[in-house]
């Protein structure tokens, strides 16, 4: 049996949806905090170690891809990344931004995509003063 689909009537559209998994990622994210948190508390005092280790990839792992992704969103919603982030004391990780925004927004060309990221690190030396 076929299944017969509708074309997608603008490419707005589709890149919005693209949007929107990019905010199922960043939700995703947040649940994962929540659960790991969770675990924590249910983490027996007997094994500290795996509670420590629990604890850093909540902290440095999820944290770092939450920053990411939500900079790459805000990028992709066309938001000024000193909107986005108004105080940053450490460099985001452009590379992983850079990758998201190629995966994600189809409506941009290397070209855009270069040129937003390279806008939002001259924002980001602006902001801190380099």
């Amino acid at each position: 049996m076929l299944v017969e689909t509708k074309p997608v009537a603008k490419i707005e559209t589709f890149c919005r949806n693209r949007r929107t998994l990019l905010k199922i990622k960043i939700k995703s994210l947040i649940e994962e905090v929540k659960i790991i948190r969770h675990e924590e508390s249910r983490c027996p005092d007997t094994r500290p170690h795996l509670r420590e280790l629990m604890r850093q990839h909540r902290i440095f792992d999820i944290r770092k891809a939450m920053r990411s992704t939500y900079i790459a969103y805000g990028l992709m919603k066309g938001t000024p990344y000193l909107k986005i982030e108004p105080k940053a004391y450490e460099e985001p990780k452009w590379a992983i931004i850079e990758k998201m925004l190629e995966s994600y927004q189809l409506e941009f060309n290397n070209e855009k995509r270069l040129q937003v990221i390279t806008d939002a690190k001259e924002a980001f030396k602006q902001q801190r003063g380099v």
